[in-house]
């Protein structure tokens, strides 16, 4: 069984430090194996903070055992981005699958919780 974590945030440069107060317990406890739910569409430009502050966060949850990331992802341009950044802060063993909306997502992860019955960590 694995755990999967739902991590709400906005990325916008005044909120950069603000991704989530539980956000590093939540990884803890979640142990090796778990999956991610990003949601990127309100992310409408990238200035280098809050580039540094992705892949501060691709490489802490990498290095705590993530096994897969859906990403949120409305465009093909950020999309083509993101899957640049992962191929140097995640290790070739996680699993990305990129959807569209937030609904599909959703309906991606209860059609696998019904098929393996995973429990959900919140943030």
């Amino acid at each position: 069984m694995s755990s999967r974590l739902n991590l709400k945030a906005g990325l916008m440069p005044k909120r950069r430090n603000n991704f989530s107060p539980n956000f590093k317990k939540n990884v803890s406890k979640a142990g090796k194996g778990f999956k991610v739910l990003t949601d990127f569409t309100l992310l409408d430009e990238i200035d280098s903070g809050v580039m540094d502050y992705i892949k501060k966060n691709m490489d802490f949850l990498n290095q705590h055992g993530v096994r897969e990331i859906l990403r949120v992802i409305p465009t093909d341009e950020q999309d083509l981005g993101f899957n640049i950044l992962s191929a140097f802060h995640y290790s070739k063993e996680v699993v990305f699958l990129t959807l569209p909306t937030r609904e599909e997502a959703y309906e991606y992860l209860r059609d696998e919780q019904s098929r393996q019955g995973d429990e959900p960590v919140r943030s």
